[in-house]
């Protein structure tokens, strides 16, 4: 890993999400950065979403004080510092394929693709005269379709991280299952054993409460007797007195 970079320079690219990050050699780190902080003002800008612009200034902070904060690091903190990108790990890009992402990419092109065609086809015909900024088509092709497909797409996205996160642990529980058949079965005792300690402790706590059932009617059988006792005790002496 390279040394500590000018502090005056890497203020300067630390300006520009990403730049500092690749200045001081965390090349994959910066990229993603960069990417990010580009792609979603470009995503932004093209559907016309500019409340969504917000997160953008957090991005630019993150990346900012990521490259002040790197770089104040001593070397031998640097060194245990790895590069790589954000949301992709090092034992994931090894197995990471693009064939799993060839149908959203080509779904994504043809959308691109045919809404800038359509836009531009709109446009000749406002030129023209035929449609007005007015017009409903017009809004539909320029604010409401845009905001709708973000819509959607933001909700796809979190149903795919939901299912893609339960379908991620049951893959780890079945390849445990292959490579650990013991962890399962270790399991399995485990689950027997609390469930028995359950049983138990369930068996003990109807025990106490059977006995406090009995000391209590003990006790009230007690408190009647000595209720009767006086009673009788005047019987008796009555009787004497006769």
């Amino acid at each position: 890993m390279t040394h500590r970079k000018n502090g005056f320079w890497n203020l300067c690219f630390s300006v520009i999400p990403g730049a500092g990050q690749m200045y001081q050699g965390f090349i994959k780190r910066g990229v993603s950065i960069m990417t990010l902080f580009f792609g979603w003002i470009m995503v932004c800008a093209f559907f016309g979403i500019d409340e969504a612009l917000l997160l953008a200034i957090v991005i630019w902070f993150f990346g900012f004080f990521d490259s002040l904060h790197r770089n104040s690091l001593t070397d031998a903190e640097r060194e245990l510092l790895k590069d790589g990108f954000i949301f992709i790990q090092g034992n994931e890009m090894e197995q990471f394929s693009l064939r799993g992402f060839r149908i959203p990419a080509a779904i994504l092109l043809i959308f691109f693709g045919s809404y800038s065609l359509l836009q531009l086809v709109i446009g000749e015909l406002i030129d023209a005269g035929f449609l007005f900024w007015d017009n409903g088509i017009v809004r539909l092709v320029y604010d409401r379709l845009p905001k709708m497909v973000f819509s959607f797409v933001i909700i796809f996205l979190g149903i795919y991280l939901i299912v893609g996160r339960k379908k991620e642990m049951m893959d780890r529980e079945e390849k445990e299952e292959e490579n650990f058949p013991w962890m399962t079965q270790y399991r399995e005792e485990n689950f027997i054993e609390v469930q028995s300690d359950r049983s138990g402790m369930e068996d003990v706590i109807k025990d106490d409460q059977n006995h406090e059932e009995e000391s209590k009617e003990a006790v009230e059988e007690q408190s009647d007797r000595e209720e009767e006792q006086p009673e009788e005790d005047k019987k008796e002496d009555g009787g004497e007195q006769i």
